[in-house]
């Protein structure tokens, strides 16, 4: 009766229990090999493990809350006072120069990511047992594990070899005998990965020198795909890879006048000219200029030479997507990342499509302009379009799905029309289903950058110069806003209908996050004590009090709505007001993320560390008299220091990516150090976003309920 017994759990795919001393699974212990599969190879990945397993504190104690914020600060920023792990952490990155720590871990690993040619390839070559092989990105066949003895097999037990043998639950008469030393683990290459978990994994048997058996019935990956959706605050705006480098000498002017004169559109735009002023001793407008590979050399190329110019773009800012400004620092990534480390039973497969800029219609159900790069002209693929072709069957047609009819204004109006919106679809005939869906989607339906600009710039005329060659929109107020916001339930509602329809997403596997406060200092209060602070990289910036007053009400008004649009409900017990008839009903009844809003009320884009009195926000320029940078070096800027403002402002975004126009098809002659360039410089290289240090904080909060999703979907 018990080999019969045997024999039918051979056939279940269950599994053998040999002998009779078979003992508890906890004997044997094993782990995924490279299980971030965005990640080539295995380095990358054990670099933010590393880091977690410093930070984290003794075995089988509790994981902090802040384990991201802490991983990040260990990676980045290991030496920033009073943090208590300095020496683990300085030990993760031997052998690197200033320089290389400056740049941030990003930089480290951008490298070696599973996206090429401005998408997620079809298959992706990645580390498995030491051997780089090409596998199907979006659904293994296997992965590589390594297994050994645990703690609990007493040491005595471990002298010898022992005996390994592993078949495959599928196919039990796929078997496989291995002897080594019992102190030793080994990998094992090729465990089957199924989305039927009884036809996934191996079946494990061990025996020990003294003659003992232990047992693992089900060695199975738990391999999970998480897809993140949405704008700037998903895609890491504002946090390149790799930051731009600074020269330590050379400044470069924005105000040289050319002769003879060069037309161009831009220019027409420009406000009247101003002189160069001088602001104590400084240059108004010589600023930090990219170090080039001819500083210090006797040939060094002036900035009017085209050699120049070539040298001055090879030095731009490096990104994961520079069509869309997405970063690994993006909290997405961080989330899936900390996945894979919390279950080392566990694989992420894992992409990205955020995108800087998007809106529902413009950017998740249609192209979008692209932020910089050669598809500036072709514009970025819809994220769902992009989605289709990641997800669909290749044995299944796509289709132009029936058309969303979505409300549309013209910009800086307040009435609106209804425009159609699709993209192809194969009704949720998917190579797999979708584990977790991140999100965060509706700021710039309502008119983000619109409203930050019309904040830190004097007048629409002002506004108007810089915003009309980039985004095509006019800057407006709250007044604006909220007529968009009065329709953003119909976009949203949209969206529920395709995540579901489309791609068999259910309500309760969309984590939404909502938007942090960004507009408070050190003390609680609005910005704008100091109007300058953080803005002095172009002289039309300063805060506005009363602006930013009137847009901190909308904020709230629009941070209310999402929780009405969420679950209507629940908003109306906790005191919102919801309007009664919207599109999204009693809600979409997606999980939406607001409690990180908390740690940012304190820590908005002008909040001071009281040890500084705000010197570090300051614009670093050359003094008239001697050239040298005051009040410091930019290139003691560190991008990913820790700092108690958790935004970026102008400077910071001009110190850290510093994007340039290159044409775009605005200028006849685009010219590096044309005087809108600073602005530029500032505004469209992430001013107002979080900081990578802020995109680990809404990751803590993120990861807890994305963890918590794929515990009740097993």
């Amino acid at each position: 009766m018990r080999g019969i017994s045997i024999i039918l759990l051979v056939i279940l795919g269950l599994g053998v229990a040999p002998s009779a001393n078979a003992a508890q699974a906890s004997d044997i212990e094993w782990v995924v090999q490279n299980p971030f599969r965005f990640y080539k190879k295995s380095k990358s990945f054990q670099l933010h493990e590393n880091a977690y397993k410093a930070v984290r504190g003794a075995p089988g104690s509790p994981v902090p809350n802040n384990i991201i914020q802490l991983v990040e600060r260990c990676l980045n920023d290991p030496a920033s006072t009073g943090f208590s792990v300095n020496a683990a952490c300085a030990d993760l990155s031997p052998g690197l120069s200033p320089e290389e720590k400056r740049k941030g871990w990003a930089a480290r690993t951008l490298d070696d990511v599973c996206y090429k040619n401005r998408k997620y390839p079809t298959k992706c070559t990645r580390e498995q047992n030491n051997r780089m092989e090409e596998e199907d990105y979006i659904l293994p066949q296997s992965h590589t594990i390594e297994i050994g003895l645990s703690a609990n097999v007493p040491a005595e037990e471990k002298n010898g070899s022992c005996e390994w043998q592993w078949s495959e639950r599928a196919d039990p008469s796929k078997q496989t005998t291995r002897i080594i030393p019992c102190n030793e683990r080994t990998m094992i290459e090729k465990v089957p990965f199924a989305l039927n978990r009884a036809a996934s994994g191996i079946a494990v048997t061990v025996k020990l020198a003294s003659g003992r058996v232990i047992s693992e019935p089900a060695v199975v990956v738990d391999d999970r795909l998480v897809i993140s959706l949405g704008d700037s605050f998903s895609s890491g705006e504002g946090n390149p890879d790799v930051p731009v480098q600074f020269s330590a000498r050379y400044s470069l002017e924005y105000n040289r006048q050319r002769q003879p004169p060069v037309v161009s559109s831009l220019r027409k735009a420009v406000p009247p000219s101003k002189t160069v002023a001088e602001k104590n001793g400084s240059y108004s407008y010589f600023l930090p200029r990219r170090e080039i590979k001819s500083d210090g050399a006797p040939n060094r190329p002036d900035q009017e030479e085209p050699e120049f110019a070539n040298q001055f773009w090879d030095k731009s800012a490096k990104w994961l997507s520079v069509d869309c400004h997405r970063s690994q620092y993006g909290y997405p990534v961080r989330v899936a990342l900390q996945l894979a480390i919390e279950d080392r039973h566990r694989a992420i497969t894992f992409a990205h499509l955020g995108c800087s800029g998007a809106e529902v219609t413009d950017g998740l159900l249609a192209k979008m302009d692209a932020r910089e790069g050669r598809s500036s002209e072709s514009g970025v693929s819809a994220q769902l379009a992009q989605l289709t072709d990641l997800l669909c069957r290749e044995d299944v047609p796509k289709s132009e799905r029936e058309p969303f009819m979505l409300p549309v204004f013209e910009p800086g109006k307040t009435n609106s029309s209804p425009q159609p919106f699709k993209f192809n679809s194969c009704k949720g005939k998917l190579k797999r289903p979708i584990d977790v869906m991140m999100l965060s989607i509706g700021g710039n339906d309502v008119g983000f950058s619109a409203l930050g600009a019309n904040v830190i710039l004097n007048s629409l005329e002002d506004i108007a110069w810089v915003a009309r060659f980039v985004d095509k929109q006019k800057r407006f107020g709250p007044n604006v806003a909220d007529a968009y916001l009065n329709v953003l339930d119909q976009r949203i509602q949209a969206l529920k209908v395709a995540l579901e329809e489309d791609f068999a997403v259910p309500p309760s596997k969309v984590i939404h996050t909502s938007y942090e406060p960004i507009q408070y200092d050190e003390t609680g209060r609005l910005c704008g004590s100091d109007p300058q602070l953080g803005l002095d990289v172009q002289d039309e910036f300063s805060f506005h009090v009363d602006k930013l007053d009137e847009t901190a009400k909308f904020l709230g008004r629009l941070l209310d709505r999402l929780q009405c649009m969420t679950n209507k409900a629940k908003a109306v017990d906790s005191g919102i007001h919801c309007p009664n008839a919207m599109k999204t009903g009693e809600g979409t009844k997606f999980t939406l993320v607001v409690d990180h809003q908390a740690e940012f009320l304190k820590r908005g884009i002008c909040a001071r560390s009281p040890a500084d009195g705000g010197v570090p926000m300051q614009m670093p320029k050359p003094r008239r008299d001697n050239g040298l940078f005051q009040p410091y070096n930019p290139t003691e800027f560190h991008p990913y220091a820790s700092r108690t403002r958790l935004f970026r402002s102008a400077n910071d975004a001009f110190l850290t990516a510093n994007f340039h126009l290159n044409g775009h098809g605005l200028l006849d002659q685009p010219l590096i150090d044309d005087k809108l360039q600073p602005a530029f410089a500032a505004l469209y290289s992430g001013a107002i976003h979080p900081t990578a240090q802020a995109h680990a904080t809404v990751a803590d909060f993120v990861f807890r309920e994305a963890s918590r999703v794929l515990k009740e979907n097993p």
